[in-house]
């Protein structure tokens, strides 16, 4: 993803009409949170962050199988994005969040100053059925003080969810990589001055007590520290245990992004295996043969 752009999706499963509507939201200062979409059975989801003339940012939706008419172009404005302070526009531009698309349909985010750190960061999650908000306790087990930048929200982090289950209960969230630009950061060095994260963060559920915040223990066999890539979930696998209860394996495809000092190279791919926590790498071979376009 270009961090010029302030989109992340697959652009090519949308209509062109709502990519129009869209649009509008591709400029944002720099270093940035990008417009989020995630899709439903039944909705298209539409997250816009925080800008000048919108200092909470948004949330907005479309009925799957509207028809859209592109000389009149509307979606449903569900509400402002409440992890912003209402009281502090000039300041909203410091808060990072990551959406995640939850195995129930209901979308759960991480936000928060990473400057701070696990401190900082907030879990909240939004309820399709009430179209509502929810503030979630979050306890730290990542052992921060506040001091650790790297262990709360970050900007141009990526995330998934996971259940280990077929019924959806006991489920995960896990956030990876991301950035925290300097104190003395600017447009013009936004990439190369800034902390990046390898950590993989796991956001548990908790029956009491509020969900918690951990960081998983990694090896030497995991991604370098990044942000701004895609994370694809694959097909997931369904296995039978003697007891008679079925479990979930699932694989994610990390792919492209950058460091503070460029681009990755794409010749790599990372991927995610969940409930192991355990990353491979597969290579990607070049053409042997050039195409002719």
């Amino acid at each position: 993803m270009s961090p010029h752009h302030g989109l992340d999706f697959n652009f090519a499963r949308l209509p062109f009409t709502l990519l129009i509507i869209v649009a509008q939201a591709v400029h944002a200062d720099l270093p940035y949170n990008p417009t989020r979409i995630f899709a439903t059975q039944d909705s298209i989801y539409i997250l816009d962050p925080a800008s000048i003339t919108l200092p909470q940012g948004q949330l907005r939706s479309f009925k799957t199988g509207t028809n859209l008419d592109a000389g009149s172009l509307s979606a449903k404005t569900i509400g402002f994005l409440p992890w912003y302070d209402p009281n502090a526009s000039n300041t909203n531009s410091a808060t990072s969040y990551t959406p995640i698309l939850d195995t129930d349909g209901g979308i759960a985010v991480l936000a928060g100053n990473c400057s701070i750190g696990a401190a900082g960061s907030s879990l909240y999650k939004f309820t399709p059925a009430t179209s509502k908000w929810a503030k979630q306790t979050l306890g730290d087990d990542t052992g921060s003080s506040g001091s650790n930048t790297l262990t709360g929200a970050r900007f141009l982090a990526s995330g998934v969810s996971f259940s280990p289950n077929m019924t959806g209960q006991e489920m995960d969230l896990f956030v990876f990589g991301g950035m925290c630009p300097f104190a003395n950061t600017t447009a013009e060095n936004w990439m190369t001055s800034a902390s990046y994260s390898n950590s993989l963060l796991k956001v548990q559920e908790k029956t009491s007590g509020g969900d918690r915040l951990s960081i998983i223990t990694q090896n030497s066999q995991q991604p370098i520290a990044e942000a701004g890539f895609t994370f694809t979930p694959l097909q997931a696998t369904y296995k039978d245990t003697s007891s008679g209860s079925s479990v979930v394996e699932q694989d994610f495809l990390l792919l492209g992004g950058h460091t503070n000092g460029g681009f990755m190279n794409m010749s790599l791919i990372a991927i995610l295996s969940l409930p192991q926590a355990s990353w491979t790498f597969v290579a990607v071979d070049s053409p042997t043969k050039r195409r002719n376009c």
